[in-house]
């Protein structure tokens, strides 16, 4: 499965105020009752350095449990979908779909905040952050079990939704997701993750991730 993927919560310390709590309870409130996500996104990869190793756009759609479509288009085109028991990954480029069984999506990964319903209070300490230039008012999420492809998920939040997450992995890389056009608990047809080979394209089966 893509790290990304494989990737998309709450100790209190005595120092956080009323204000705080409030806040970071309603992060809590927002990831638990969410039940489908659709946006365009950006992504960027930094090196440990911070030097940018990649830059790719696309769309997703996610829809809870399990479902999930993410699509990028530039600069190459590849499909990852999820219909909740097989992974399916299209390399037009490569003619190519390598599918794999879903045994599990971790309740630390970043897929399993906007796409399954995770013990969000449960898996993470959350630290709430300074807002940003743009306005995004931003959470910390450190997982409690270390032994998941990530050390460390942000969450930025506007209008009453996720419009950004930086995700740190083990290896100290980066990645930079920005969201637009984002609509939350929106009707999403199941078909839309249920994907179909094309013809002519080769199938590879892989093991379980």
């Amino acid at each position: 499965m893509p790290r990304l993927l494989a990737v998309v919560l709450v100790l209190f310390s005595t120092s956080v105020t009323a204000e705080a709590r409030s806040a970071q309870r309603g992060l809590v409130e927002f990831l638990n009752a969410l039940q489908s996500f659709s946006a365009t996104f950006v992504q960027q990869r930094y090196s440990e350095q911070g030097e940018l190793l990649e830059r790719a756009s696309g769309d997703c759609l996610i829809k809870r449990p399990g479902l999930f479509r993410w699509e990028y288009r530039e600069p190459f085109a590849q499909t990852i979908v999820s219909d909740g028991t097989t992974l399916s990954i299209y390399d037009p480029d490569l003619e190519q779909v390598t599918e794999s069984d879903i045994t599990g999506i971790p309740h630390t990964s970043p897929a399993a905040l906007l796409g399954h319903e995770t013990d969000v209070a449960g898996h993470y300490t959350i630290t709430e952050l300074a807002s940003d230039e743009r306005g995004l008012a931003w959470f910390q999420l450190r997982p409690l079990d270390s032994s998941g492809d990530f050390s460390m998920i942000e969450l930025g939040f506007a209008d009453g939704s996720v419009q950004a997450m930086r995700l740190r992995d083990n290896l100290g890389q980066l990645t930079a997701l920005n969201f637009a056009s984002v609509a939350n608990d929106v009707l999403i047809d199941d078909a839309k993750f249920a994907f179909v080979p094309p013809p002519g394209v080769d199938v590879v089966r892989a093991s379980a991730p």
